[in-house]
């Protein structure tokens, strides 16, 4: 992702860190989302996404 210039994170965005549960908890709403081969909890994409909020 990095050679390609798509390596992005949330805070470039100006997404606030404290909102990271929020996302986590709407991401696992969707319906789509049950579709996938592993479904990840709450918990473990919330992990993701602050360990990713300030990848550089």
């Amino acid at each position: 992702m990095k050679d390609m210039g798509m390596w992005l994170n949330f805070r470039q965005f100006g997404v606030a860190y404290d909102i990271l549960r929020k996302i986590a908890e709407r991401g696992h709403e969707l319906p789509d989302y049950q579709a996938n081969p592993r479904i990840a909890d709450i918990e473990e994409i919330y992990t993701e996404l602050k360990e990713g909020y300030n990848r550089v």
